[in-house]
């Protein structure tokens, strides 16, 4: 897994949350996360993967179902 070192911060009146992410392929929800927060790293990430347990106000982990589209299982949110 690769992503830029961890940035703490606040990341101002941007969107910190994306609940209607929840359903849709990776992929997708990935390219909009980082469309709208360019200094964001969006992470796909098997649902239940064990990660690393810290903040960064530069990525947001996309928990991802098993199934065929890999659909995001959980509202993606910076940290």
């Amino acid at each position: 897994m690769h992503y830029p070192p961890c940035a703490g911060g606040n990341p101002g009146s941007k969107r910190v949350t994306w609940p209607h992410l929840v359903g849709k392929p990776a992929a997708v929800a990935k390219a909009i996360i980082e469309r709208e927060h360019p200094e964001v790293t969006a992470v796909i990430i098997p649902r239940y993967q064990i990660r690393i347990d810290d903040f960064c106000a530069n990525r947001v982990w996309l928990d991802v179902n098993d199934d065929r589209r890999r659909t995001v299982a959980v509202v993606p949110m910076i940290g």
